[in-house]
């Protein structure tokens, strides 16, 4: 069997193990021991799970196990800010563009959540 061959095989072992998982958002550590992840989506449900990947993914990686317990949540919608350009067909603009942009984003919701990884 070549090197190649080997490497292959490594690598395929490895994506078993970990089962190509992902973490979608951003995961701190927090000093007592918790943690917090926060996720965007383009809708408040998949924020959601995808805050609840997150974690899961990130305690399997840490801990072993996929297990853990919210200590808090809060899911917020992610607005442009007003803008006012002070006439009528300016302002009209703006918001014919914030529209559009809304349509087009991924991000609209962003959940942030505090857990601890149980055993």
């Amino acid at each position: 069997m070549n090197v190649f061959s080997k490497l292959c095989i490594a690598l395929a072992f490895t994506l078993a193990l970990t089962g190509c998982a992902k973490i979608y958002g951003v995961v701190t550590a927090n000093g007592d021991g918790s943690y917090q992840g926060i996720a965007s989506a383009g809708n408040k449900p998949s924020a959601i799970k995808l805050a609840d990947n997150d974690a899961k993914v990130w305690c399997k990686r840490k801990h072993g196990s996929k297990n853990y317990v919210v200590v808090s949540q809060d899911v917020k919608q992610n607005e442009a800010p007003d803008v006012d350009l002070g006439n009528k067909v300016g302002n009209a603009l703006v918001q014919v563009a914030r529209y559009a942009d809304s349509i087009s984003r991924d991000d609209d919701f962003e959940a942030t959540t505090q857990f601890k990884c149980s055993g």
